[in-house]
């Protein structure tokens, strides 16, 4: 009996996934900083809400295989850093972004704002 919970047990191990990946990403009033370099790939949507903060320092590289969506708070980005969007991004009232910095901002959906943005480096939106 004890051989056969051990092979079940093995088996079931092997068909698990390699990766768990997240749908969704929420700041929920945190300050989260992606310091100098660093490199963060989101499988899926970021929503930042209750005044959180996104920054991105220089260098780094934030890739997000979804939408964005800043309902509250700000995302800073600086020096060279590089925020890739393959979804669409969406800042509401009252929220901001500053691109500030010679670094770039890409959406490549659409990119809706309603909320603050400001502009040093570079903004593409639509398709690469």
């Amino acid at each position: 009996m004890g051989r056969y919970f051990v092979v079940a047990i093995l088996y079931g191990w092997m068909l698990l996934p390699e990766h768990a990946f997240a749908q969704l990403l929420t700041n929920n009033g945190a300050q989260v900083v992606l310091t100098t370099g660093a490199l963060v790939t989101v499988n899926g949507d970021v929503q930042n809400q209750a005044s959180g903060t996104l920054e991105l320092q220089d260098a780094s590289t934030l890739e997000i295989s979804g939408n964005v969506t800043i309902l509250s708070g700000s995302v800073q980005l600086s020096g060279s850093a590089l925020m890739r969007v393959t979804g669409n991004m969406t800042v509401s009232a009252g929220a901001t972004v500053d691109r500030g910095g010679t670094g770039t901002l890409e959406v490549q959906g659409t990119f809706s704002n309603a909320g603050a943005v400001t502009n040093q480096g570079t903004i593409e939106v639509g398709p690469p």
